[in-house]
Order: C-alpha cells, then sequence, then structure tokens
C-alpha cells in the first residue's frame, strides 16, 4: 500500500509538472505573439478605427460628448455606421459581469469592415 501511494504521489507531481510546464509554454506563446497574424509588426495601421483616431489626433475630427450614450453617436457616424445595425447580445460569462445582464446587455454596431461595442454605464 505504500509503495502504490509513493507511485501516486510521484505521479502527480509529474503531472502537475507537465501541465505547469504546458502553461508556462503557452504564456511564452501569448506574449511572444502569433507569427501569422503579425501582433509584433511595427507595420503602419490602416483600418477605420486607426484613420479616425489619426483624424483626432491632428484634430480633424471631434467627438462630443452626450449624456448617457457618450460618445457613441459621434463614433457611429464618423466610421459610417448605422446605429439601425445594433444588435445586442449578452452572456452569462462576460467579464465585466456588474456591467452586462440581461437587463442591460452588451450594443454592438457594425458594417461591413469595423463593429463597435458599447456597454451601459460603461
Amino acid at each position: 500500500m505504500k509503495n502504490l501511494k509513493k507511485v501516486l504521489f510521484q505521479l502527480i507531481c509529474y503531472l502537475s509538472l507537465v501541465v505547469w510546464s504546458i502553461n508556462s509554454f503557452a504564456q511564452y506563446r501569448l506574449r511572444d505573439g502569433y507569427d501569422v497574424i503579425g501582433y509584433n509588426e511595427n507595420a503602419p495601421l490602416d483600418n477605420p478605427i486607426a484613420r479616425l483616431s489619426e483624424r483626432l489626433s491632428e484634430g480633424e475630427a471631434e467627438l462630443s460628448y452626450q449624456e448617457g450614450s457618450g460618445y457613441l453617436e459621434d463614433v457611429l457616424r464618423a466610421l459610417g455606421i448605422s446605429p439601425a445595425s445594433q444588435m445586442l447580445v449578452f452572456s452569462k460569462t462576460s467579464l465585466p459581469h456588474d456591467l452586462i445582464s440581461t437587463q442591460t446587455p452588451r450594443a454592438l454596431y457594425f458594417s461591413e469592415d469595423t463593429y463597435i461595442g458599447w456597454v451601459h454605464n460603461s
């Protein structure tokens, strides 16, 4: 019986080491980025959000804050996204569970190449 306990203990230690190794490797790969996606590349961004950000930085665009919805209306207008594209989504596993519920779902707005997520009172 003592030998069985010893073998089980060694097996548990070995499996723990394997799980720890896999986890460490996964964290390293996430930090290193994915070559296919190119997260670590310093190439200039060319998408609607990047272009709006540049226009805002250069003073060519301005967003006004609205009570209740924040900058949402102006962001949608600046990106050419119709408010009618709104889709409401809710998941019990949402990380900001104190903000997202069945009563206050996350709103997604989208166009052909861009989507915006908005959370009530965020």
